[in-house]
């Protein structure tokens, strides 16, 4: 009869009998004594307690109910001894067959997640481990590559694999994972690297905490940084909106007139304008002072008074836009032919007398039924620009256009005036309309002369007024264009390869394709 003990080895329950549990308990106590490490010796024993659980359930004593003596001695050859008790063992206890030997070394891999090379859970690291790859970079670019390449199941299937394949906790697992024998001097090798490994996290950890010392000078300096920056721009935007806005009203107030229908809605829009760029920004610089000095900031208010002020730019934007859009509601147009002396002369020339603007605003706009579009320096645009003659209500306006259409099937030269303009109504519209002049001349029946210039009289107010000459040319006639040809002719179809810079001093044929050159050849755009 032989008394037997309950035990927990490894997290599981074992029955043993009293002289195998002395066996199995004097190994453990010599493991004690051999890793004075406290760290290493409470992970040593944790793991080799694991390693016997793991034993005593496989193999021929899976179904046996007791440990014996036989057993634990059979794990202990697997495992190894100890130095200190080397001696103290009975040759017998350590003697066992090889092949009993073989049948607890032969360790099979298994596969796990592995924690130490883990970007996200190691299941890359661990494949790379089961399948004997050395470096796990391998089957995570190829992850990437199938995933880029339109596969979608690379990633449900590392999902999976997270969610079934366990985590390599212990020594023991490692070694299972690298398919390495679980045995005393490889659980002593695998824990000390995890020790390492733990000095080293351990070390960076202080290292963080050095640096995290820095943080706050580091966001002082970023503070004063912001402080300059945001500053700047603050002085920059207030110069430029409040400051250019109040120039612009002071010494040159006919170009509010031009589009505002009073100086109030003007500084509204420019208060509104500057409110909706800077409140951001002083936002910015609220905070950036924050950090700088650690000041309590009632920040309740600062949001709510930004918010009220946020909100009373959009509507006071709003309204002006509104108003402002409302001038130009309505359009008006009107077309008028012009008598030519004799419209059946073979070729014409057109002149473009030119008018520089004495105050030039450095803006061309191009005006059309699609909208307007500004560009700023333009060398071929077709206007420099507005000038208000001062103490007159009159507008001058570099926006003449000629436009060159083919007349098929008569003989006879046609010209077209073309007037149009916008308004809040469609009888201001037609009012502006009345006001539009030009010093247009024919000058004898070959010759006509369309000056650049627009002339506005008793006018004050710009709505997009505009004015074009089209020409009806019969297949077969000709025109001669003098210098400026390209900054007043618009549409035009060339039958060749051509462009508006061959336009001047160049005489035209007018083809079934479009205008052909007569004269400039040589002078042709390759």
């Amino acid at each position: 009869m032989k008394k037997t003990i309950n035990i927990n080895l490894g997290g599981f329950v074992f029955q043993i009998d009293e002289d195998a549990y002395d066996r199995l308990n004097n190994y453990l106590e010599a493991l004690k004594q051999k890793f004075t490490n406290l760290d290493e010796q409470n992970e040593i024993i944790q793991d080799i307690e694991y390693r016997f659980a793991e034993l005593f359930g496989s193999g021929e004593e899976k179904n046996r109910e007791v440990v014996s003596l036989q057993m634990v001695n059979k794990a202990i050859a697997t495992m190894g001894e100890p130095e200190e008790i080397e001696e103290e063992l009975d040759q017998n206890d350590k003697t066992f067959s090889s092949s009993q030997q073989t049948t607890y070394q032969s360790t099979s891999k298994k596969l796990f997640r592995d924690p130490d090379d883990k970007i996200f859970a190691g299941v890359m690291s661990g494949l790379s481990r089961y399948f004997g790859v050395k470096d796990a970079i391998w089957f995570r670019i190829a992850m990437v590559l199938l995933v880029f390449a339109g596969f979608g199941f690379p990633v449900i299937a590392y999902f999976i694999l997270w969610f079934l394949v366990p985590e390599a906790q212990n020594a023991s697992e490692k070694l299972q994972m690298n398919g390495d024998a679980i045995n005393l001097d490889n659980i002593e090798e695998q824990v000390k690297k995890n020790l390492n490994s733990e000095e080293i996290r351990r070390t960076s950890v202080k290292i963080a905490n050095k640096f995290s010392e820095l943080v706050p000078i580091i966001l002082k300096v970023i503070a004063v940084f912001l402080i300059i920056l945001f500053g700047i721009k603050l002085i920059g935007i207030s110069l430029g909106i409040i400051g250019g806005g109040l120039f612009t009203a002071a010494f040159n107030p006919d170009f509010i007139g031009l589009v505002f229908n009073s100086k109030a809605l003007y500084y509204l829009s420019i208060f509104s304008f500057y409110l909706l760029l800077a409140i951001p920004i002083a936002l910015a610089l609220f905070l950036a002072v924050k950090l700088l000095t650690n000041s309590k900031i009632k920040w309740f208010g600062v949001l709510v008074t930004s918010f009220v002020l946020f909100i009373f730019s959009l509507v006071g934007l709003g309204f002006a836009g509104f108003d402002v859009a409302s001038n130009f509601r309505q359009n008006a147009e009107q077309v008028n032919y012009v008598q030519l002396q004799n419209p059946t002369v073979d070729e014409l020339e057109f002149v473009f007398p030119y008018e520089k603007l004495e105050e030039d605003i450095n803006m061309s706009v191009n005006f059309n039924n699609n909208g307007t579009h500004f560009n700023i320096n333009d060398e071929d645009s077709k206007i420099n620009g507005f000038e208000i003659v001062s103490g007159q209500k009159q507008i001058k306006i570099n926006q003449v256009e000629l436009d060159i259409v083919l007349l098929p099937n008569d003989s006879i030269f046609k010209l077209s005036k073309i007037i149009g303009s916008k308004g809040r109504t469609i009888e201001e519209a037609e009012n502006h309309l009345s006001k539009i002049n030009n010093d247009f001349e024919i000058v004898n029946e070959n010759m006509i002369a369309i000056p650049r210039m627009m002339l506005l009289e008793d006018e004050s107010q710009w709505r997009v007024q505009r004015l074009k000459y089209k020409l009806y040319m019969p297949e077969g006639k000709r025109v001669h264009f003098g210098d400026n040809a390209k900054k007043l002719i618009d549409n035009v179809n060339f039958n060749g390869d051509y462009s508006r810079k061959n336009l001047a001093n160049n005489t035209w044929e007018m083809t079934v394709s479009g205008l052909k050159c007569i004269t400039c050849q040589e002078d042709k755009d390759i």
